[in-house]
């Protein structure tokens, strides 16, 4: 990988590594620190990287220092912070300027789900994190958390029936909307 790739897959791929460290550290700081240790490392193993599994790569390396990063700080289990609710990981709704009230709809229920995956086992919530708001597919999520597939497809599995629960308890009337918005 030469410079001008490096650069551009760094431009492709920095916000994803980053609104996933900022959610999981609940610590806008952290999360850039994260982010720029991530492609520091792959900037110094790029040639032992296969080039078809570099994302999958990234996102192996930030998942662990993230990881790290939490078990040095317990005391950011506790719950989303004000720092962490500013984490974006709006895919494309489909929502422009003509519908800024189903933008704001659609956010403020993002806000709900992003509160309830917090309240999930840390291993699920990654899983859920992952594969709903990184779009990352199955296979790539195993190769991220170093994950036999079906452990993955069952974490997957159990992660949606937790998150319903819970969207359930706290929201019975808008469980609903929130699994058509994110095809759970």
């Amino acid at each position: 990988m030469d410079h001008g790739t490096f650069k551009k897959f760094v431009q492709t791929h920095k916000n994803a590594v980053f609104s996933y460290a900022t959610y999981l550290v609940r610590n806008r700081q952290d999360a850039e620190d994260i982010t720029q240790d991530v492609f520091v490392k792959l900037w110094q193993n790029m040639d032992k990287i296969d080039k078809n599994k570099t994302k999958a790569w990234i996102m192996r390396v930030a998942h662990n220092l993230c990881i790290d990063q939490i078990r040095r700080n317990k005391s950011l289990r506790s719950g989303p912070s004000e720092e962490g609710n500013q984490a974006v990981f709006v895919q494309n709704p489909g929502f422009h300027d003509a519908d800024p009230e189903g933008y704001m709809e659609f956010r403020e229920m993002q806000k709900e789900i992003l509160e309830a995956l917090a309240r999930l086992p840390e291993k699920t919530r990654c899983v859920l994190l992952m594969h709903y708001f990184q779009d990352l597919k199955l296979d790539t999520i195993s190769d991220i958390m170093n994950e036999n597939l079906n452990t993955v497809k069952v974490t997957l599995h159990r992660g949606r029936k937790l998150l319903h629960a819970e969207l359930k308890s706290r929201y019975p009337d808008r469980v609903g909307e929130a699994q058509h918005a994110y095809r759970m």
